[in-house]
């Protein structure tokens, strides 16, 4: 689509992008021509990297099944299979967004693949994702050598990410110029007019635009007079629809962006507004010029550039007073259970040099999530915010969120909630608003949970019919494994929530516990998400009668549920038997008041 940018909708998820350079790691050294574009392709499916469209059930059940190795040739024959016209441009379109981050030097014309200073530092996990995107999309400009489409010649003048804060920040002072609420702007005025903001000099004239039709007024022509059809071509709506998610995303990994309003609003993170501030006077997102490809790749691979406006004494002395105020601000929040506070170390920022205050507004940003956390759960005491979690739950698919995500969060509000936890850590990638950006990766659990008496993961998905089974029959007792390993000294069970739990799903859990996975029976306990709800309001109804719910409650119901599998026959019998399980249970813990 012309005269708008977009990140590469090739690889969705941001962490994705590493399991893909991995795979480009093993092929450095060849000539990235047709044969090896073919063959990188190839690999990202036989590593269950990417999973094509058109697949029989016996491939799907393979790619689906993590237990089982997948042949090249095997790999080779899925791919094959799929017919496409131009089967090296898969290759290229995957290795696309390697090259553009500055990874790799994956290009045909340049011979050799190369692995780049900075592809390797990914690859090697010795960084920050938040910090390492922060540089990354601070450099990213249109034009550039990498991305010739976005021409100077189309009119692309512009950092995509500046100009998203640039944007953001201008449609929030004019509201407040014309008596409006500074709200950020929604996520469908971020699609209409984030991705189509391709100069820099039409910031101010874009967010006027915004306003104005958010208003209802007149507005004479879009930036974009592509626009202005949009409702009568619904291709164009759900391209940028798409162009501006993946935009969301992406940004949010920087943790400057934030998301307001349930889900609807788009917004500065005001917990980086030194930063951000610094940012926009120092920078107006107009792009730089490179002479070639190679000099602007290794501008990209440059760490110590560029150079952040607020890295000096003055403004990092500043950072860190800000962070103790948010801090002493969560532990006021805290009085109610002052022991569970971790320890500050507190330095006095007059006495550190440059590099001692960096680290320690690093350190102080970390120890805030802590108490982010710590707040959470005293918040969950609050009857309110079990209703509305509750609320939530029975509601996910309406949520302005992705389902699969907010089931994740709201499952960990769930487990907060539920009981005394020493712990309760989802395994989800967060911005600096504490909010999950994305799911859980896929080799860990997507919730850890440390009880006084035992230990348990939570793992969750919106899936319900056979591809439920695909993607959690055996990921889920394998996760299970490896966290009974990792912590033998006490039992560990896991939690399985979906919409419904399927056939073949409950096939699978029923033998991991009756028979045992690899050699030993294991504790997993599937409840569908109306189930979850029901635990949810029996707590409700205790919380209401000013009784106690603690962390053996919630052991009780998962042996309980377990137990059912001694006295039925069949997982079938198993799985229809649970409602009633947790019926008796409830009853039993009203009963007892």
């Amino acid at each position: 689509m012309k005269n708008c940018w977009s990140i590469s909708t090739t690889v969705r998820n941001p962490e994705r992008i590493k399991g893909f350079l991995r795979i480009l790691k093993t092929l450095e050294g060849r000539p990235f021509d047709t044969d090896t574009q073919v063959e990188f392709q190839i690999l990202l499916i036989q590593h269950r990297l990417y999973k094509p469209s058109i697949l029989t059930k016996a491939q799907n059940r393979l790619l689906s099944d993590v237990e089982k190795k997948i042949s090249y040739e095997t790999a080779s024959i899925i791919f094959h299979s799929q017919n496409y016209e131009d089967p090296p441009m898969r290759g290229r379109n995957s290795v696309a967004p390697l090259n553009k981050m500055g990874f790799c030097v994956a290009k045909q014309r340049f011979g050799a693949v190369t692995i780049t200073t900075l592809g390797n530092y990914f690859l090697n996990d010795d960084y920050e994702m938040n910090d390492l995107f922060l540089k990354y999309f601070l450099k990213w400009q249109l034009p550039n050598p990498i991305e010739p489409h976005f021409s100077k010649k189309a009119n692309f003048a512009v950092k995509p990410f500046v100009a998203t804060l640039h944007l953001v920040d201008c449609v929030n002072n004019i509201c407040k110029q014309h008596g409006y609420n500074s709200i950020g702007i929604s996520k469908e005025e971020f699609s209409r007019f984030v991705p189509t903001l391709i100069h820099y000099k039409d910031i101010e004239k874009q967010a006027i635009n915004l306003v104005n039709l958010r208003h209802n007024k007149v507005v004479k022509r879009y930036v974009d007079s592509n626009l202005l059809v949009q409702r009568s071509i619904p291709e164009l709506t759900n391209t940028l629809s798409d162009y501006g998610d993946n935009a969301i995303r992406y940004f949010r990994f920087t943790g400057f962006i934030t998301i307001r309003g349930d889900g609807y609003y788009i917004d500065l993170e005001p917990r980086r507004s030194v930063e951000i501030d610094m940012l926009l006077k120092a920078d107006n997102a107009s792009p730089l010029n490179f002479s070639d490809y190679f000099e602007y790749l290794n501008y990209l691979n440059d760490l110590s550039k560029p150079e952040l406006p607020w890295e000096t004494k003055q403004y990092l002395k500043i950072i860190a007073n800000d962070l103790h105020s948010d801090i002493q601000e969560s532990e006021s929040k805290l009085t109610s259970c002052k022991q569970l506070i971790p320890d500050l170390n507190v330095l006095r920022v007059d006495d550190l040099e440059l590099n001692s205050l960096k680290e320690y507004t690093n350190y102080l940003r970390t120890h805030r999530k802590l108490l982010d956390n710590l707040v959470l759960k005293v918040d969950l005491l609050d009857v309110v915010k079990i209703e509305q979690c509750i609320k939530e739950l029975k509601n996910i698919n309406r949520l302005s969120g992705k389902p699969s995500i907010e089931l994740e969060r709201l499952l960990t509000l769930a487990l907060h909630a539920l009981d005394d936890a020493v712990d309760v850590c989802p395994n989800y990638p967060v911005g600096d608003d504490n909010k999950p950006t994305f799911t859980a990766p896929a080799n860990k659990p997507d919730i850890e949970c440390v009880y006084r008496s035992f230990y348990s993961i939570c793992e969750v998905t919106m899936l319900t019919g056979s591809r439920q089974w695909h993607n959690e029959g055996y990921s889920v007792p394998r996760h299970l494994r490896d966290y009974e390993e990792k912590f033998p000294e006490k039992e560990a069970y896991c939690l399985f929530v979906a919409p419904k739990i399927h056939r073949d799903t409950a096939e699978t859990f029923w033998n991991a516990n009756k028979h045992g996975y690899i050699g030993k029976r294991q504790k997993i306990v599937p409840i569908s998400i109306s189930q979850t709800t029901t635990i949810l309001e029996c707590l409700l109804k205790l919380r209401k009668l000013n009784k106690s719910f603690t962390h053996v409650d919630l052991l009780n119901l998962y042996n309980e549920i377990i137990e059912v599998q001694n006295i039925v026959d069949n997982s079938e019998a198993w799985i229809c038997e649970i409602p009633s399980t947790i019926a008796n249970w409830t009853k039993s813990l009203l009963d007892r008041y």
